[in-house]
């Protein structure tokens, strides 16, 4: 990790499986002290044993969250500050798809045949479990003077792609959140950022079934590992002075200096409105 000290704490939540796990790997082997805050005990399970694998048993600790419920965020950071008296970063990774019954639905049915109960449940975990974290994790941060925050959001085309509601609103809620989260923050030493793998992720997300969405035969899946690099970078020195933007792991070549793949594959968050267009006369509305 590109930072002039280690043992940075940072929780990750759905750190157990995918995404989530590759980048909690990632910043236990950069020198980071990680939180994978995760509701899936076999899923936590796993990603402790790689953890051990790799000698970084010390290193990743798991604490039973489900970011849903506020008192659960709220426990979550306590308990981390409790072991290690600091926290200095929060990756909000932990997501998930269209159910019903328990059962994974890909692709989901029209919105309209959506089940309520498939929805909130999305909505739940996608949208309110970001802020319940971040609502937790952020006034210890400002106490500190500085601070990370990265929402794991998903592809602009997913957000509006047909039969993915609600999974695309969520997303496309929360690299709002994101920009709106860095203004509010401005001049504390936090920043908020996005950062997404750049296509459908071979991450448990998605059903196991061929042939069924993005496991079509003949689809390539990203490998979580992209996110590994640019992950390190965002929690690291280097990153002081960015916030309120979205970064691609596909396009991250970790081969390359860190500073200079940040400069060159970095993007605004959300929706900027070009100089000129737009501006405050639509609050109102």
């Amino acid at each position: 990790m590109q930072t002039q000290s280690n043992d940075r704490v940072i929780i990750v939540t759905g750190g157990g499986s995918g995404l989530g796990r590759a980048m909690s790997i990632a910043l236990a082997q950069a020198g980071a002290q990680v939180v994978i805050a995760e509701v899936n005990q076999l899923h936590a399970d796993e990603a402790l044993a790689e953890a051990s694998e790799k000698g970084l048993a010390a290193r990743i600790k798991h604490i039973r969250t489900d970011v849903t419920n506020s008192d659960a965020a709220d426990a979550t950071v306590a308990a981390t500050l409790e072991s290690f008296g600091s926290l200095f970063g929060l990756v909000n990774c932990a997501g998930i798809g269209y159910h019903e019954n328990g059962v994974a639905v890909m692709p989901p049915p029209p919105f309209y045949d959506l089940k309520p109960e498939g929805w909130r449940q999305v909505i739940d975990v996608n949208l309110n479990g970001p802020f319940f974290m971040t609502r937790a994790a952020v006034p210890h941060m400002l106490k500190a003077g500085a601070g990370r925050i990265v929402n794991v959001t998903t592809s602009y085309g997913t957000m509006q792609r047909p039969r993915m509601s609600p999974y695309g609103q969520t997303k496309a809620a929360l690299e709002t959140a994101t920009m709106i989260w860095s203004n509010d923050l401005v001049g504390s030493g936090v920043t908020v950022n996005v950062l997404i793998p750049g296509g459908a992720a071979d991450t448990r997300l998605l059903p196991d079934a061929p042939g069924t969405g993005f496991r079509a035969p003949g689809n390539k899946l990203v490998s979580p590992t992209v996110m590994q690099a640019p992950i390190t970078w965002l929690m690291s020195d280097s990153s002081s002075n960015t916030t309120s933007c979205r970064f691609i792991g596909q396009w991250w070549d970790p081969e390359l200096p860190a500073d200079e793949m940040a400069a060159k594959v970095g993007r605004p968050a959300g929706w900027p409105i070009p100089e000129g267009q737009g501006g405050d006369e639509g609050l109102a509305d």
